[in-house]
């Protein structure tokens, strides 16, 4: 079994508060859905490289960590045009 959590799951995470617009709003949006599936797989692939512990990797973690960042700026802008 994997350990990576699924886009839904690591969306709520991060705004859990949400939980329920975020259900509804992937349901009706591509772009918003695609969002968080961007989002997870870059939270996923983090966590993969944290866990190698690789020396080679760690200009790529501060990569991902930057369009973490971004990503969930996006995701709670996004929630917060819904919200208006």
């Amino acid at each position: 079994m994997s350990n990576e959590l699924s886009w839904l799951s690591l969306t709520r995470q991060l705004l859990p508060d949400r939980a329920e617009e975020i259900a509804r709003l992937a349901a009706i949006s591509e772009p918003f859905r695609s969002l968080c599936e961007d989002y997870a797989l870059a939270v996923n692939t983090l966590r993969r490289l944290e866990s190698e512990n690789r020396q080679q990797d760690v200009e790529r973690m501060v990569e991902y960590r930057e369009l973490i960042a971004e990503l969930e700026r996006e995701l709670s802008e996004s929630l917060g045009a819904v919200s208006k």
